[in-house]
């Protein structure tokens, strides 16, 4: 099971839009920006195929954080069973 660690920055402790989250993937705890945004946007899609969840949290996520491509699908797995958590 990953683990998760979910951080926040803002003026005085208050929630902003660069929501970051720690998740297992691959042995190592990675950091994962804008976490909340990646989420709405996917909820927003009102998928239901997994896969293709998966591909749009990736996508999503690659545009703010660097993914080894030797670790892509490590990084689909985590992602999707931190969403489906959610």
């Amino acid at each position: 099971m990953p683990a998760i660690e979910k951080t926040q920055s803002g003026a005085c402790g208050s929630a902003s839009v660069d929501e970051s989250k720690k998740v297992w993937v691959g042995g190592q705890n990675v950091g994962v920006s804008n976490w909340g945004s990646v989420v709405a946007e996917v909820e927003a899609m009102k998928l239901t195929d997994n896969d293709r969840i998966a591909d749009e949290l990736l996508k999503r996520v690659e545009k703010n954080d660097f993914v080894p491509p030797s670790k892509r699908n490590e990084y689909r797995e985590a992602l999707l069973d931190e969403y489906l958590k959610s």
